[in-house]
């Protein structure tokens, strides 16, 4: 079983230490990984309780989600690293007021945003991208949800020069539509 909390453990950087969560775990031997424990904002989603009856409540439920991963990341706006356009558009979202696009570029501006205050490039996590796809599937909202996921994904991932890594997970293929069209792409260990 894959484990998020322990991904968001290792690689967050907060004021809570957390290098004893892997003492006695092989990746302590590793000198090189471990210089990398803490040193990363990070933006952690699951939508594992994404499940309604259609695209409206999705969405409500959605915004809470992504309103409360902003609130974790509250201190930039506290500190006066945002101001004026940023700042209202930060503001949109913890509050809940942003439109349908606001939060489609949602996770593409919050890496902006660590990393001008962090000075480091972000990591986010999203686990169980898939649960809300297969009830749209299942309660006939695909078309509406999968449209909205996929610019989701695509403002998050592809060509962000704030993110340094991403894990997504989930179990359903999503072949067909192309949801990760773009968002693929290998590069060679050095």
């Amino acid at each position: 079983m894959f484990h998020y909390k322990l991904l968001k453990y290792f690689y967050e950087n907060t004021e809570e230490e957390h290098t004893y969560l892997f003492d006695g775990l092989k990746i302590k031997k590793y000198e090189e990984i471990m210089k990398k424990q803490g040193k990363y904002p990070v933006v952690y989603l699951t939508f594992k309780d994404i499940k309604k009856d259609d695209f409206k409540g999705f969405f409500e439920v959605l915004k809470a989600i992504i309103s409360k991963e902003y609130g974790e990341h509250k201190y930039v706006i506290e500190k006066g690293f945002l101001e004026g356009e940023e700042k209202e558009y930060f503001n949109k979202i913890l509050y809940k007021k942003g439109s349908l696009e606001d939060y489609e570029l949602s996770l593409g501006y919050l890496t902006k945003f660590l990393y001008d205050y962090h000075k480091t490039k972000a990591i986010i996590l999203i686990d169980e991208y898939d649960v809300p796809i297969q009830e749209g599937y299942l309660k006939d909202y695909y078309e509406k949800l999968i449209g909205f996921m996929r610019n989701l994904l695509l403002g998050g991932f592809k060509d962000n020069i704030y993110l340094e890594k991403a894990v997504l997970t989930g179990i359903l293929r999503v072949a067909k539509e192309s949801i990760f069209s773009g968002l693929i792409w290998y590069r060679k260990r050095e």
